[in-house]
């Protein structure tokens, strides 16, 4: 179960870094895209927490 867990981690940021590279490196413009296609606070704030 843990490396389940691990690899759900791990595409999540995948997920997060692409959106990144997509807004320019430019952090807000990222979170404007990702509310644009959809996505909650929630994985937003998670994204910031978990992804650096």
């Amino acid at each position: 179960m843990l490396k389940g867990l691990m690899l759900l981690a791990i595409a999540f940021c995948a997920g997060a870094r692409v959106l990144l590279a997509e807004a320019g490196g430019n952090e807000a413009a990222a979170e404007k895209l990702a509310r644009s296609r959809g996505h909650g606070r929630l994985s937003i704030a998670l994204a910031h927490s978990f992804c650096k």
